[in-house]
């Protein structure tokens, strides 16, 4: 081999050997600058975290001061006027809704580090299609548990959310992000993932919808009666009084159109603000007064502070929890006490394992389930 030709495979052999050096030199560097600002948000994303938790601590305690204020106007009766007591209702229902405002941040805040975490396992929720609610991705396509392309996912189902309302948005009138409604709600988005399990949770059985058909064929109905007859064989003036939900002796034993049994036991009650289920320690006693195959209604201090609950049947440790809805409330006075009896209707069946009953504690504990979220509602 000649002198030039060692020269020339001298010349390429330092060339790729440069090249090679300054490739890995760009590779190090970008990696190095990359992950140290992965750390510094993950720090700035931690320290807003403990901030949220902070703020919840003292919205909590505001929440028992203003939970105690009432109690104590309502002991007093007749005596407080009724402006400050529509005042301290108004306080408590702010000071829930930013309690539940907190909440949601603080898990937006959570989301964000396993989205910026790359070191260690991401602990997220199951997206539908791991969970079976969604059919899976083709082949070929990008892995759906990247953190990237779960940020996207987020962003662009929260963005068709907000054009397209869930069907409890559209029926109950609650406004976009960021907009208060009459009432003064805000509404908070419920994460993506949570909304597809919720609708395909709550979207019943061919054979929960016969169920529900047969049960329904022997209601009256609130129409008139065939002419010549009488609904149920009653009197004019017992029609009458049920029509104005006046519990009044029917022929056959009927007194209204569900048959209501004697209910007189306590039971324990948590209210509910949008798509979060209440946590173990919201629940308080209520004392139940009677239950049919529809409902069920109980007596209180106070008004409930949101028009969703979740509230606990049977007896312990084997409780029952049942999701349910506010009809009615009407100012009673039992035993010498005065409060309010709150009539509500069965919506779902929370499934079993989210919360149970501690013996020795005497309360209502969180199941073996991670999280609460809407999709532990059961097709009854």
């Amino acid at each position: 081999m000649s002198t030039a030709t060692e020269w020339i495979i001298a010349v390429v052999a330092a060339v790729f050997l440069c090249t090679g050096h300054l490739c890995l030199g760009v590779w190090f560097g970008r990696n190095l600058g990359v992950r140290r600002t992965i750390g510094r948000a993950r720090a700035s994303i931690a320290a807003g975290a403990e901030r949220f938790s902070a703020q919840r601590s003292r919205v909590a305690v505001l929440s028992d001061l203003s939970r105690s204020l009432s109690a104590s106007c309502d002991d007093l009766g007749a005596n407080v006027p009724p402006d400050i007591s529509r005042d301290i209702k108004s306080l408590r229902q702010g000071l829930a809704r930013l309690k539940h405002d907190l909440d949601a941040s603080a898990s937006l805040y959570r989301d964000l580090l396993d989205v910026v975490s790359s070191d260690a396992p991401r602990q997220t929720k199951k997206t539908p299609t791991e969970a079976g609610l969604a059919p899976a991705m083709p082949s070929g396509s990008m892995d759906a548990r990247s953190p990237a392309n779960a940020a996207k996912r987020r962003v662009s189902q929260v963005a068709a959310d907000k054009n397209n309302p869930a069907p409890w948005q559209r029926q109950s009138g609650v406004a976009a992000e960021g907009e208060l409604t009459g009432g003064g709600k805000r509404a908070t988005p419920p994460d993506a993932t949570e909304v597809a399990m919720v609708r395909a949770a709550v979207d019943r059985t061919d054979d929960a919808r016969q169920r529900i058909v047969a049960s329904e064929a022997d209601d009256p109905g609130d129409g008139d009666p065939p002419p010549g007859k009488t609904w149920w064989g009653l009197t004019d003036e017992e029609i009458a009084a049920m029509r104005t939900d006046a519990a009044t002796p029917a022929n056959e034993g009927f007194s209204r159109r569900d048959v209501r049994y004697p209910y007189r036991v306590v039971q324990f009650a948590a209210p509910v603000y949008g798509a979060v289920f209440p946590a173990p320690e919201e629940f308080t006693p209520i004392e139940c007064r009677d239950i049919s195959r529809r409902g069920v209604s109980y007596f209180s201090r106070s008004e409930p502070d949101s028009e969703d609950l979740v509230i606990t049947l049977g007896n312990r440790p084997d409780l029952r929890f049942q999701k349910v809805h506010v009809q009615s409330t009407r100012r009673t006075c039992l035993d010498g006490v005065e409060g309010v009896t709150v009539g509500c209707r069965f919506v779902a069946r929370i499934v079993e394992g989210v919360y149970r009953w501690q013996e020795d504690q005497q309360r209502v504990v969180a199941g073996h389930t991670s999280e609460l979220v809407e999709n532990c509602l059961s097709a009854e």
